[in-house]
């Protein structure tokens, strides 16, 4: 194969590749998401949605007060994901007390007893930048800082900036994330279910099916499809030019298998380098976009791989399809 076809496939390869690490890594976030309990806890973890139904929804300060006494009599952690930019943990017997923080302390259990806002503030979040003497701005307030979490924690997500003691809420809608269906997790639905709002238990786990079934994957599948049909007609435009070659070759007892053999043998080292090369731009440049990707880098080796065994099987298909198989050997 002349060494300019080795260029342009090896280029074909590197934004083939780049499209296959956004759609690996893409399912590796998105499978690693559905398949595990959020925020690291339990396998019994009850999750419920809780939404205001109604105008008849009792003082907050006064709700959330009962919840924490029920909280209080059981072992059950609570993780409360509200509406806005900050994550509410009641949690005094320390589930999260041996998670990794980047600076400071985890909160003290007295904390989740008081309406004294306090908060760990995630690293490099806006919190972060304005952290001064210890104090950063929190909704417009300024609020003492226990500690810096990273993207390490069980706690971090790409969303949200903080985590505050639930016992400084200011609001009850959102998602809870109850660490087990004690009688204290049935009592705070009932307890919300009497003052207005709307409480629906949704599954802590979600279905592959429905993990992938988002407008995101399908655009990426499409954008992937699309890519891959292109270097299809390059493929075959580019094997179309090779007609005088195999032509020659099938004259002294070549056989079709023989040459494509030959044929992917030359491409390969063009193809594993496009594809070295293009996952290495997306994780060098792209990366931030996937903070799940974080964690487990086992969507580098899948894509590079799925790349190359892509990228083959195109070729194999272009070389099947060219026209000029259908001629007489020597009317090539």
């Amino acid at each position: 194969m002349k060494n300019k076809h080795s260029g342009i496939i090896a280029l074909m390869n590197v934004f083939f590749a780049c499209a296959m690490a956004v759609f690996v890594s893409y399912i590796v976030i998105q499978l690693g998401q559905a398949l595990t309990v959020p925020f690291g806890l339990p396998e019994e973890t009850v999750v419920v949605r809780v939404l205001k139904s109604g105008p008849g929804s009792g003082d907050i300060e006064s709700i959330s007060n009962e919840m924490i006494d029920l909280l209080k009599n059981s072992d059950t952690t609570l993780v409360y994901l509200d509406n806005d930019y900050g994550i509410g943990v009641y949690d005094p017997t320390g589930y999260y007390a041996l998670e990794p923080l980047v600076l400071g302390d985890y909160f003290a259990v007295g904390d989740f007893g008081q309406r004294i806002a306090s908060v760990l503030v995630k690293l490099d979040s806006p919190m972060h930048r304005m952290l001064t003497h210890g104090s950063t701005i929190v909704n417009g307030a300024i609020v003492s800082v226990k500690g810096v979490y990273g993207k390490a924690h069980a706690l971090y997500t790409r969303g949200q900036s903080y985590v505050y003691s639930f016992s400084s809420t200011t609001s009850l809608q959102g998602t809870y994330y109850f660490s087990s269906n004690s009688a204290a997790t049935l009592e705070i639905l009932a307890l919300l279910n009497k003052n207005g709002y709307t409480c629906s238990v949704i599954p802590p786990k979600q279905s592959v099916g429905s993990a992938l079934r988002t407008p995101y994957f399908v655009s990426i599948t499409a954008g992937l499809i699309f890519i891959y049909f292109n270097c299809f007609l390059a493929y075959y435009v580019l094997l179309s030019r090779y007609e005088t070659f195999f032509s020659i070759h099938l004259r002294f007892g070549a056989t079709k298998m023989t040459l494509l053999a030959r044929l992917v043998a030359a491409a390969l080292p063009a193809v594993s380098i496009g594809s070295l090369l293009g996952v290495t731009v997306f994780a060098s440049i792209f990366r931030s976009f996937f903070d799940g990707l974080t964690s487990s880098l086992v969507w580098i080796p899948i894509t590079i791989a799925t790349g190359i065994a892509s990228s083959t099987l195109l070729i194999v298909i272009a070389f099947f399809t060219q026209r000029f198989w259908g001629a007489k050997v020597g009317q090539l």
